[in-house]
């Protein structure tokens, strides 16, 4: 943990709190000398990302942090600072400061943070997919340029490219002085640590910098973890201000405006009541699962290409394959499914199938150079599968039956479009109902191999099979 201290001495202190993967420096390069010249800067590298790499101390999890800053506060500050900005993963640390109690700030900035919350195994499989992803994509060059291009796109309304690629190659270079399976580490923390609901503390103000082009489902967020925020919107990207001439003066303003408050008259615009998008029906990320969309979906989809590998190969080897079949893959996610159909079944045509349509739009880029031929992707449902009666020789389900509706009617509409002594093969991880995975990921229903092979005969399948390996089940059966 490394903090270094900077700015007018005996001004305000502001404590500077960079997001994921970043350095103070990196995170807030473009704003340090214009909130240098007002305020005294705390600004804090974090475990792992201490400038000398030899004396770096291992990320562990974000409440260590956490409580490191705390400590710093307590013993150079006398527990109190003014000011607290946090960026993205900073805002969790800044709201974490104000809940905990044990130093007080008076002005605890929330600076563009999602507040993402989920329970250790929807974590875990967030972080093998978009942070392996994510990773992997930062420290490969050619990838990352194709990130760098990605984002500094989404900055051409305001004629800002420019500035997000300098932003992302100083974010790219910093990640792979990082040890690896750093930036996963604090993905999976950021999940894991719960921040109370209806923070409320005497003589401390929460200001959100609301980056309106996140969506209205974080503001609902904010509502929901703090007592009447003073919620400050901007036209913006995650973050913009920080890396886009256009936010920057407005944004800098308002945080003067803010640390000019005095937090014991503050007197709260009119409260908002929370919402949780979950329990109003309302799509959340957790959404992304059952159905991609946007850009999180496409993070993920990319994930799910790599990261379900290893159970499509171990399926495909449990059954023969004869040449110059007709294949239905349902669920054909970001299409990797599909390559490997084809290339382990020379000859023969694959057919995928998927709900979402970011899906379609993968798999058919993943398979572009056999689409028309031996490849086609369409949007459906496995409850209403658009092909003819007895279509298919073969019928494969990778990693999708837990989000099929009314299972067994999916599973009789297989039946329906499979030939005379066709097959069905699905392949998923190890379910175990106990879990509750339905609480966790909306739609989602965990089966065990045995419930499964059940629900095939239940749908007229036979001779029913089932193969396990480690965390992976492979259920077989045949019409």
């Amino acid at each position: 943990m490394q903090f270094t201290e900077l700015g007018i001495e005996n001004e305000k202190t502001l404590l500077m709190l960079p997001g994921t993967g970043c350095t103070w420096e990196l995170n807030f390069m473009k704003v340090i000398d214009d909130l240098a010249a007002k305020y005294h800067l705390i600004c804090v590298d974090y475990d792992g990302f201490e400038t000398d790499p030899e004396k770096r101390t291992p990320f562990t999890d974000i409440l260590t942090i956490v409580s490191k800053v705390e400590d710093y506060i307590i013993e150079n500050y006398e527990g109190r600072v003014d000011g607290a900005y946090g960026s993205s993963l900073g805002g969790t640390l800044s709201a974490q400061l104000a809940a905990r109690g044990r130093v007080h700030v008076d002005h605890c900035f929330i600076g563009g943070s999602d507040l993402d919350e989920s329970g250790k195994l929807v974590a875990s499989v967030m972080t093998e997919t978009i942070g392996t992803w994510f990773e992997n994509s930062i420290r490969d060059e050619k990838k990352a340029e194709k990130l760098k291009a990605r984002f500094s796109r989404s900055g051409k309304e305001s004629e800002s490219g420019s500035e997000t690629s300098e932003f992302i190659d100083g974010f790219a270079a910093c990640i792979r002085s990082l040890e690896p399976g750093t930036m996963k580490k604090e993905f999976y923390s950021d999940y894991v640590t719960r921040l109370p609901k209806d923070i409320s503390v005497p003589g401390t103000i929460i200001h959100v910098i609301y980056a309106l082009k996140m969506g209205k489902k974080y503001e609902r967020r904010y509502t929901a973890h703090f007592r009447n925020p003073d919620i400050r919107r901007f036209d913006m990207q995650h973050e913009g201000w920080l890396f886009q001439q256009e936010y920057k003066d407005a944004v800098l303003a308002c945080i003067d405006e803010c640390m000019a408050m005095d937090p014991a008259v503050y007197a709260p615009a009119e409260e908002v009541p929370a919402a949780d998008g979950a329990k109003t029906g309302k799509r959340t990320m957790m959404h992304n699962f059952g159905d991609p969309q946007g850009l999180i979906g496409r993070l993920m989809l990319s994930g799910m290409n790599s990261g379900h590998m290893y159970i499509m190969k171990y399926a495909v080897r449990q059954i023969d394959w004869p040449e110059n079949q007709q294949i239905l893959d349902i669920g054909c996610g970001g299409g990797a499914s599909i390559r490997l159909l084809l290339n382990t079944c020379p000859g023969s045509k694959v057919a995928g199938l998927d709900i979402s349509e970011e899906a379609v739009k993968k798999s058919k880029k993943v398979n572009r150079k056999d689409l028309g031929t031996r490849c086609r992707v369409l949007q459906g449902s496995a409850a209403q599968i658009p092909f003819k009666d007895r279509t298919f020789h073969t019928v494969t389900a990778f990693e999708t039956v837990f989000f099929w509706p009314d299972i067994v009617e999916c599973f009789r509409e297989v039946h329906r479009v499979l030939r005379s002594d066709g097959r069905f093969l699905v392949a998923c991880d190890a379910g175990d109902p106990d879990k509750h995975w339905d609480e966790m990921i909306p739609g989602m229903t965990a089966y065990t191999a045995e419930q499964l092979a059940e629900l095939m005969q239940e749908a007229s399948f036979t001779e029913t099979e089932i193969h396990c390996e480690k965390n992976i089940i492979c259920v077989y059966g045949r019409k």
